[in-house]
């Protein structure tokens, strides 16, 4: 087997924030032109993206043709697996991704695994959660069986897997190392927005970590990507390459506990005016408990937004609580009993509207209610499991 070298790389999430930030192009690929400009840099045969190239799979026109650009000039194949972003949510929905293999600017590994010379990459498409995986990934291997033929295979996939080296929370966990299709030299994984190598029995299994920032608690982390050297005897030299020109944040965390909203909104403000900075995201974080007879309701928040002159946006995190809800959070029981007068309420609402299927449209309801109500999940996991139930929803009515 003669040598060859290849990209590693994930979570360049561009898009990110697209309908938020300045529509100036280099607001939303500033990270991803620099790691297509190194990359040039090292010459690979081939590179792998390991999910999440795209923060949405419908990204903006403008994000869209600068990614087109910059992906056709690194003139090699550019092998890319959807990740929890950029994955399709159903069949109505569909993906980026395909069409942009249809036209050659990637090459979807889902559709079909790559082959070149003596190696052999299969790419498998991200599993959004344990369950998921459990119940769908025996018949997607029956569909789209790996052959691990090569003399050196490589396996792409976006899950976060039970590795002790990661120190996953159980909620983080999507897949088993266990269960991980065996005849494969490399895995390139994505996901988890910090890089490591484990070795994986003879094996290697690379987390590259992250080209752009994503979630605010993450902005400090290192951004990289792997350059990796394989020589004849099948030996993988990784050898990691940072990006410096990721989207900078400004994360101030402030509690308010007993202000008045006057005081919230001068006090926010100053704070704002003191993190302004060209080209940055401010994060303001609001904690503490209001006084009683306060809601966060009464805060003007646009206000204390609008003194930022510089920065590209400012992002408020609202972690306000009122007396009553610190005082002590509402009882399953008495949540469940809330939940069951409401649907009540909405079946009645939807007699009219939608007759017999009214009490479908009421549990329906109250789902996206206890979706958007939670507080175990970020807000952008929210958005996309109330997404996902919303297309299955309708698939089901349209069936």
């Amino acid at each position: 087997m003669k040598s060859f070298s290849f990209v590693q790389a994930s979570d360049a999430h561009l898009g990110y924030m697209q309908y938020n930030l300045p529509q100036r192009e280099a607001d939303f690929t500033r990270a991803f032109r620099e790691f297509v400009d190194k990359t040039k840099e090292v010459y690979p045969d081939f590179v792998v993206f390991a999910g999440d190239l795209f923060n949405d799979p419908h990204p903006s026109n403008v994000v869209l043709g600068e990614a087109i650009s910059l992906l056709d000039s690194l003139e090699v194949p550019v092998l890319v697996v959807p990740g929890s972003h950029d994955n399709v949510y159903s069949a109505l929905v569909g993906t980026v991704l395909d069409p942009l293999h249809k036209g050659g600017h990637i090459h979807y590994l889902p559709v079909s695994p790559f082959e070149r010379d003596d190696v052999y990459i299969y790419g498998m498409t991200n599993f959004r959660s344990r369950r998921a995986f459990q119940e769908e990934c025996k018949e997607y291997f029956e569909r789209k069986p790996p052959n691990p033929s090569g003399r050196y295979n490589i396996f792409v996939l976006h899950q976060g897997v039970d590795f002790p080296e990661l120190g996953l929370r159980p909620e983080q966990v999507e897949m088993l190392s266990g269960e991980l299709p065996a005849g494969f030299q490399y895995y390139a994984s994505g996901h988890m927005h910090t890089g490591k190598v484990i070795h994986y029995g003879e094996a290697v299994f690379a987390y590259s970590g992250p080209l752009e920032t994503y979630e605010y608690d993450q902005y400090d982390r290192p951004k990289t990507f792997y350059h990796v050297e394989v020589d004849s005897d099948g030996e993988a030299s990784i050898e990691e390459l940072s990006i410096e020109g990721y989207r900078k944040f400004n994360v101030l965390e402030e509690d308010f506990s007993d202000a008045t909203f006057t005081e919230i909104e001068d006090k926010g403000r100053k704070l704002v005016e003191e993190a302004d900075d060209d080209g940055v995201v401010i994060t303001l974080v609001l904690k503490g408990t209001l006084p009683r007879g306060i809601s966060r309701a009464d805060i003007n928040y646009d206000g204390i937004k609008r003194v930022a002159q510089n920065a590209l946006h400012v992002h408020l995190v609202n972690k306000l609580r009122t007396k009553e809800e610190a005082e002590g959070p509402i009882t399953l029981m008495e949540a469940e009993t809330i939940y069951s007068r409401a649907e009540a309420g909405f079946r009645d609402y939807y007699k009219d509207h939608f007759g017999e299927r009214a009490s479908d449209y009421a549990r329906f309801s109250i789902d996206l209610l206890k979706i958007f109500g939670g507080d175990k999940d970020t807000k952008t996991k929210r958005r996309k499991t109330a997404e996902k139930k919303i297309n299955e929803f309708y698939e089901e009515e349209v069936e």
